[in-house]
């Protein structure tokens, strides 16, 4: 016994598997909208619209029963045949297999909506292909399912007003007298007979953005002895001063503190303001930290591009934490391979973002306690002079050039 997509749709005691995916899926059971019966009638005067049955097959006369069948998807699933038909007020006598008088709106064997209506081909049009195919015998429930379905119940979703449910016919049995089954239809008294689409779904995967401001920054400037710092400075550098004295700005962002744990992120961009410079453009490769590091209350004097005297806790070019722990290596332990990296040339806002600061972003928010931020370094400008850049940190007077992350993530379900 086949389904066939009817230039509408039907469904009825049967099981739709509308998604293969294996996350966050959602089913709903959908209880059939309209049902009925075309019972072949060359008049097209006999339906059976508020019958509590529907039928399929051929009768003993050789008369040929065809049942349509259709559910509201798109007012049931929330939103990521050729013509429609009608159910109509008539009611069959009996046991309904003969049908009754057809009412206004009724669909017949003629009529999508009795009595001005007409099918394009007697019987109901309905496209050629199975949508799916089940085998029918004694009495009990029987259920369709199959991609042809799939297909359907996603094409009326996405286009509600292609949804003209599914005839069902007993295609290669039609010649064959006294094959016809009775069906139950949205009329039966006994709500556990009604037919029902159950589909399964994934819903609209929705992406939240948030902006992080910086939690911390500081300047690592070049000193043998490890005695200099900016921690509470408005400004942080990378570069080389024109003395050839390299610098290396440190940020970090709290990840577990505004995004859910379990949470997807697509997306991290950082964004610095750049506010002075007497170089051309550089390359600037953002680098995960591999140690800890702090930022104490050291403010540098001037324009800050010195440095200053180093406070307890400041990360310096020797010290994690001032004066007591320090890097594996002078200048601070970062990851070999940049995350990022960016052009920045003259003064302006400048974006880091790539697959890397996703999976370091993600990371930090699956593992907190591997959060130590990142180091800018000028990598492959460090041997030349005059190419220092000056950002602005999380103390900036201007809150529009502090620090920020921005992080597109999907919460967990």
């Amino acid at each position: 016994m086949r389904l066939l997509k009817h230039c509408g749709v039907v469904a009825s005691l049967f099981v739709v598997a509308a998604s293969t995916a294996a996350i966050a899926q959602v089913q709903v059971n959908i209880p059939s909208m309209k049902d009925n019966t075309l019972y072949e009638d060359d008049l097209g005067m006999v339906s059976n619209g508020a019958g509590q049955h529907m039928f399929v097959g051929t009768t003993n006369a050789g008369f040929l029963r065809r049942a349509l069948i259709a559910f509201d998807i798109a007012g049931n699933i929330p939103r990521a045949a050729t013509q429609d038909w009608g159910e109509g007020t008539s009611v069959g006598y009996g046991e309904e297999g003969a049908g009754a008088p057809a009412t206004s709106g009724s669909a017949t064997w003629l009529h999508t909506f009795f009595d001005t209506q007409l099918w394009s081909l007697q019987g109901g049009d309905s496209v050629v292909a199975p949508s799916a195919t089940t085998t029918v015998d004694q009495v009990g429930s029987y259920s369709w399912s199959d991609v042809g379905m799939v297909t359907d119940v996603q094409g009326w979703l996405d286009q509600p007003s292609t949804n003209f449910g599914w005839s069902i016919i007993t295609t290669n049995f039609e010649h064959l007298p006294q094959t016809a089954k009775r069906f139950d239809t949205r009329e039966n008294v006994d709500p556990t007979l009604q037919p029902v689409l159950a589909v399964t779904y994934m819903p609209a995967v929705v992406a939240l953005a948030v902006d992080i401001p910086s939690m911390k920054d500081n300047t690592l400037f070049e000193d043998n002895l490890g005695m200099l710092s900016d921690g509470a400075g408005q400004h942080m550098f990378v570069g080389t001063t024109g003395s050839g004295l390299r610098r290396r700005a440190l940020v970090a962002f709290d990840i577990a503190g505004n995004i859910p744990a379990g949470s997807t992120i697509q997306s991290a961009v950082l964004k610095l303001n750049m506010s002075m410079t007497v170089s051309a453009a550089i390359d600037v490769d953002l680098s995960a930290a591999l140690q800890d590091w702090g930022e104490g209350t050291s403010v540098a004097p001037g324009s800050e591009g010195a440095g200053g005297p180093a406070t307890p806790g400041d990360a310096t070019w020797l010290h994690t934490f001032f004066d007591a722990q320090f890097w594996n290596l002078p200048g601070g332990d970062f990851a070999v391979a940049p995350s990022a990296t960016t052009t920045v040339d003259q003064v302006g806002t400048y974006s880091w973002s790539d697959v890397g600061t996703v999976s370091d972003a993600q990371g930090w928010l699956d593992q907190p306690g591997t959060n130590f931020g990142w180091l800018l370094i000028a990598t492959n400008f460090e041997g030349m002079p005059q190419t220092a850049k000056r950002f602005d940190t999380r103390e900036n007077a201007d809150p529009a050039a502090q620090p920020v992350l921005t992080v597109t993530y999907v919460p967990p379900p």
